[in-house]
This record gives structure tokens, sequence and C-alpha cells, in this order.
């Protein structure tokens, strides 16, 4: 006789008997249970006995004294005809057999026996996938955001010959054609205005012409507190991505990244910025803070990115031991309207970022001076 048509039949040491006319059976203290024990090592749902398209599988239920087969605890078990099993070391101990049903019971399986072999490469799928995006989907979204950074810094220079004479490097604010750097970088740029280019760090082959150059006025040189300046270029050729901003300060100990154009290491047919590490070595209030990167000539200017490389600060210069940088949010706050524009475009009043007495109009407006 097929087992589709076989009832299971349980009867516990010492009693009777007793068919039971469900797929999943419940065994028990509770009321919900199907065969009742009243016994101090029963569990209120103690086990379950489900038939599987492979028979009927006993489970233990996290019961408090386990379910016992041929006197080992077991976890789950495809019983037999025959077989007996005991609810707790010392419980009570049932014969399961499988019988003709005498009121033409048809149990059909509710649950699929998976392999160990299935569920070793169920669980290796599942440990590989807690891999991917715990570990190597960071690491693809940091890749990103590097290669963003790295897109948004330009090379500042001068048109000599055949090759172009570093000046120093800036960064991209908005599709309109933007550069953030520093003032003294824009006034070596201004000094040769008709050989001036910046070239896009992804595709230095691509030169773009300079179009107008903003110096912030109270920029007086070899001073760092006003060294500001924007530069706006031809951008249509340029393959490059708008600079993404930090919402955070600086803060002391915190790694960061440098990308600009040493002018000792700069390639003089395929200009490339460099990619330099370092950590913020002190804050000084909301407005600057110091860095340990080696600023040499051709790094002003250059963003400066935390570890998500969203952007932190600009170089403003350094001595060889200690660097100088302005955040981004005093840079954002001070300097730059909706959409990366420069205020003076928008017709917006500059105020000073630090918080000193500084020259005004007659009117009490401040400006850039534009070339």
């Amino acid at each position: 006789m097929k087992e589709g048509t076989l009832c299971p039949v349980f009867t516990v040491e010492g009693g009777g008997p007793e068919e039971v006319y469900s797929p999943r059976i419940l065994l028990g203290r509770g009321p919900a249970c199907h065969l009742r024990f009243q016994h101090e090592k029963v569990s209120v749902v103690h086990a379950e006995v489900v038939l599987t398209d492979k028979g009927y599988l006993l489970r233990d239920l996290f019961s408090t004294n386990g379910v016992y087969v041929n006197e080992k605890k077991i976890q789950q078990i495809l019983l037999k005809p025959g077989d007996w099993f005991r609810l707790g070391r010392e419980g009570p101990s049932i014969l399961f057999q499988l019988e003709p049903s005498r009121s033409g019971y048809r149990p059909r399986p509710v649950e699929r026996t998976v392999p160990l072999h299935e569920k070793r490469v169920f669980l290796f799928g599942l440990l590989l996938l807690l891999f991917l995006v715990g570990v190597v989907s960071p690491r693809i979204l940091q890749h990103r955001r590097q290669a963003r950074a790295l897109r948004s810094v330009f090379l500042l220079g001068r048109v000599r010959g055949e090759g172009v004479e570093p000046l120093g490097s800036a960064f991209l604010l908005n599709r309109e054609g933007w550069l953030l750097t520093d003032a003294h970088v824009a006034s070596a740029l201004q000094e040769s205005r008709n050989s001036s280019v910046a070239l896009p760090n992804t595709a230095p082959e691509k030169r773009c012409a300079v179009l107008d150059i903003l110096i912030h006025p109270d920029y007086h040189e070899g001073e760092f507190r006003w060294d500001v300046a924007f530069v706006r270029i031809d951008f249509q050729a340029a393959p490059s991505s708008v600079v993404q901003w930090s919402r955070k300060q600086p803060s002391q100990g915190q790694s960061i990244f440098c990308v600009g154009y040493p002018r000792d290491a700069v390639h003089p047919s395929r200009p490339t910025a460099s990619l330099l590490k370092g950590v913020v070595s002190r804050v000084e209030g909301e407005a600057f803070f110091q860095h340990d990167v080696l600023v040499t000539p051709g790094l002003s200017g250059s963003p400066l990115f935390d570890e998500g490389f969203g952007c932190i600060g600009i170089v403003l210069g350094g001595d060889g031991s200690v660097g100088w940088a302005l955040t981004a949010n005093r840079l954002r706050s001070s300097f730059l309207a909706e959409g990366g524009v420069p205020r003076w475009l928008e017709g917006v009043h500059l105020s000073s970022p630090f918080g000193e007495d500084h020259k005004e109009d007659s009117n009490g407006n401040r400006d850039f001076k534009r070339d």
C-alpha cells in the first residue's frame, strides 16, 4: 500500500494506539497539541511530526529537555515505522507506526526535505551575499566616489611651447565651468592671461581656455587669509565631475586625501593629478585646519577629501611641514551661492568667513575683483 494512504499511529508506552489525522502533528502539554502529555519533563509545545516529501519528520521545537531517538538527542530525524522516541530523557516514550487509515484520510506533504548538501549550498550562497553586501559593495561605492573626486580636479597653467607650465590646482564647482582655486594661483594665471589654460585630470589633452578670473579683493600676496579665487573655463569639451561636498567639519586625527599637481611630479606631456594621503593635525575654529600633507608648489588650490571622498577643504599653502586649509563648510557659506555659483554673480554680498575686521566700500558692500 502506498504511504500516501497510510495514517500515522502513535502508541504511548503503556497505552493504546491513536491515529492522528493531520500532516503536522504537535506534541506537548499545551491545549493546541494533537498529542497531549501531563508530564513534568514535557514542554508546552515540545516537538512536531511533519509529513514531508521524504516521509514523516520528527523535529524538536526548542524544548527544555530535548527529543531522543534510540537514546540519542536529535534536532530532527526522519521516522521509520517501528521507531520509538522519547520527549525528554526521562519523559514519555512513544512508538511511531504507519497503518491504513480507517477513515480514508489521505495526508499530503506540507514540507520539502532539503538534503544536507543543498543546505550547505544555500548557506554558502547566503554568506557570499552577505560578504558582497557588507564588504564588496562599500568598496565599489568608495571606488566610484574616488573616481568622481579625481574627475573634479584641474591643472591650471600656462602654455610654454608644446607643453604646459603648472601653476596650481583647482576643482570644478558646477557645470557652468567655475573652478575654485587659491588667489595666488589665480594671480599667476592673470599675468599670462593669453596663454592660460585648464587641463582636466582625466583628459589632460583637452585644454580648456580661461574665460574669467575672480580674485578676493582683500587678498594680499604672501597671506592665506583671503587666498581664494574663482576661475571660469570653456567647459564644453571637459569630461569632468562636479565636486561633492562633505557636510562634516574636519576633526583632529581624521584621515584625508589631497588631489592635486605637485609641480616636480607632473608629467610634462600628460599631467595627471596625484592622490596624497594625510591626517588633520589641528583644527583652528570653524574656518581653518592644519594637515600633514607635504604642500609643494603646484598643490595650492587642491581639494581635500574625507574618507568618503566628500570635499572638506581647500589647500591654501604650507611651510613644508604644516599645511593650511580652509574648511569646505566655511567656503560654501561665505563664497558660494546656490548651485556652486560665486556669490558675486548672484548679487550676494560677501561677508568675512574669519570674523575679522575687513574693508568695505561706502555702502558697506563687498565684492570680488574681476579681471
